[in-house]
């Protein structure tokens, strides 16, 4: 019996977590902590100089570049205010959540069907142009820089989806990875293996052109 209401315990609380309330909630906290961790961390930041002289202010466009397992600070490893970015979000259950962890720190999202897109297989690629192209060169003429998970949202871990090029192409825009490390840290069980950074820490914020 005692068993039987803990499974029951388990159902309703990973219901709930996956609804749209347990999401926002979530979210909100994730970027609570997210911001708690970065104000307590020591940052060096390195490749920033060289992204903003040689591509930024040249006016040469950017695809920002970064890994599932590292998305709760990329708003905060971006840190060119007159540049602002928007993040394509798989329509997935995972990069729903994503998409308001992202929000919730001041990121405009783009929502992509789950079958289309940069998460795409090749042969669905197409569909991103019909069905979003227009949306992303809205953002685009108004100077925002788009941005991608490159292996979101189900994996593989660190795999570049072929169609994250496609998007570059389409931008006119060249694929720039940012990224951090931090010295302490939990990783996560997920097939990401998601990096946690512990507050009170050191930490790199890394840009790389090439």
């Amino acid at each position: 019996m005692a068993r039987g209401k803990k499974s029951g315990l388990r159902r309703l609380t990973k219901q709930v977590m996956q609804s749209e309330f347990g999401h926002h909630v979530t979210s909100v906290l994730i970027g609570l902590c997210a911001r708690f961790v970065v104000k307590t961390t020591r940052w060096t930041t390195l490749g920033a100089a060289e992204l903003e002289q040689n591509y930024l202010r040249a006016g040469r466009r950017v695809i920002v570049l970064m890994w599932h397992n590292r998305v709760v600070l990329m708003p905060f490893a971006w840190r060119f205010r007159d540049h602002q970015l928007t993040v394509l979000i798989s329509d997935h259950r995972d990069g729903r959540l994503t998409g308001k962890i992202l929000e919730a720190a001041g990121v405009d999202c783009i929502r992509v069907p789950a079958t289309a897109g940069v998460h795409s297989t090749p042969q669905h690629q197409t569909m991103l142009k019909t069905s979003t192209v227009r949306e992303i060169l809205r953002h685009v003429k108004k100077g925002r820089t788009i941005s991608v998970v490159g292996d979101g949202p189900t994996g593989p871990r660190f795999q570049l989806k072929p169609s994250a090029i496609e998007l570059a192409r389409l931008c006119k825009a060249e694929i720039v990875l940012v990224t951090y490390s931090v010295k302490r840290r939990k990783v996560a069980r997920s097939w990401d293996r998601m990096i946690v950074p512990l507050p009170f820490n050191r930490g790199i914020f890394r840009v790389s052109t090439r």
